[in-house]
């Protein structure tokens, strides 16, 4: 497995979280969707989310209100 290393600033890591976030995706399988997918996304995003539905518990993560998330991602 190969590693990718990027620098970015605090505000787009934060974009990025969020983004990622709402498309129920890790930000790794997020950014690789945007990546690998054309402009839009839609389509490796759409094959995801019944994944991300049926995954177990242990890779998700729940928040009890949308203050802890905003914490969460620093906002």
């Amino acid at each position: 497995m190969s590693q990718l290393s990027f620098e970015i600033s605090p505000k787009e890591l934060r974009q990025i979280k969020a983004r990622a976030s709402e498309a129920g995706l890790s930000i790794k399988d997020f950014i690789l969707s945007k990546a690998l997918s054309g402009s839009t996304g839609e389509t490796t995003t759409t094959n995801r989310v019944p994944e991300a539905i049926h995954a177990p518990d242990s890779k998700n993560i729940v928040f009890g209100s949308i203050e802890d998330l905003k914490h969460a991602l620093g906002y």
